[in-house]
């Protein structure tokens, strides 16, 4: 990876593990050993804040509203109860409303078309395939979205991902952390596991806990709060957005 592509620092802690793990995958491939380079999804390989402004500037315009007048890219939260809390003096009310319509629009399909590529991450994604390892998409989102999630990731550049090479939750009601761990903890059981990036904070907590020796990479664009507490020696790639 140059360190001259955007937002890839060469001296992050996570871009000097990740440089290992390809070469420890290397050897592994050479005996025949499956392996897999294993990457979230939503605000790791791309940006949802946009689908989450999109939603507020349609709720202000559809009530006659300005409550998200001031709200840029930079101050958007992760889904609409953390927008509304960034932007402060939002009525319980208004909220409740703006949650359910912020439901209907985040997961409609449709403006999925609205996330930006995050280039960076990607980049690692396209370098693991060309080194020979199986790229696998681990996300929160639910089988409903499978086929939108390889449309957005092939428009992205990931021209080389399949249905069969994602993991979705069978159902919304799934506890999502406890779901990728199961999923890490089964690949892991089935070959070498170079990675595990995400931006989740909540997720790398978790999965560092249940699951021995799962190498978590922490994108550091983390939109939950620092409060959430991960072993402090997790690799971090420099700040995606």
């Amino acid at each position: 990876m140059a360190a001259g592509e955007p937002g890839i620092r060469a001296t992050s802690s996570g871009a000097r593990f990740m440089e290992r793990r390809l070469g420890l995958a290397a050897r592994h491939l050479s005996r025949g050993v499956p392996c897999f380079a294993v990457f979230d999804i939503d605000n790791t390989l791309v940006d949802t804040r946009p689908r989450t402004l999109h939603m507020a500037r349609t709720f202000d315009r559809d009530n006659g509203s300005s409550w998200f007048r001031s709200l840029t890219l930079r101050t958007t939260g992760v889904d609409a109860a953390d927008t509304c809390a960034r932007v402060g003096g939002v009525p319980a009310g208004v909220r409740r409303r703006f949650e359910a319509a912020w439901r209907d629009g985040f997961w409609n399909p449709a403006n999925f078309a609205l996330d930006r590529p995050v280039k960076p991450v990607i980049a690692w994604a396209k370098r693991a395939h060309a080194a020979g390892l199986g790229v696998r998409l681990l996300t929160g989102r639910w089988t409903l979205f499978e086929q939108t999630s390889v449309a957005q990731l092939r428009r992205a550049g990931m021209s080389f991902v399949e249905v069969e090479h994602t993991y979705h939750k069978p159902s919304p009601r799934v506890w999502t952390k406890a779901y990728k761990a199961q999923v890490i903890r089964e690949l892991m059981g089935r070959g070498f596991v170079a990675w595990y990036v995400t931006e989740s904070r909540l997720e790398v907590a978790h999965i560092q806990t249940v699951v021995r020796g799962a190498p978590c990479v922490l994108a550091d664009c983390s939109l939950e709060p620092k409060s959430i507490h991960v072993r402090p020696r997790t690799p971090r790639l420099a700040r995606t957005f």
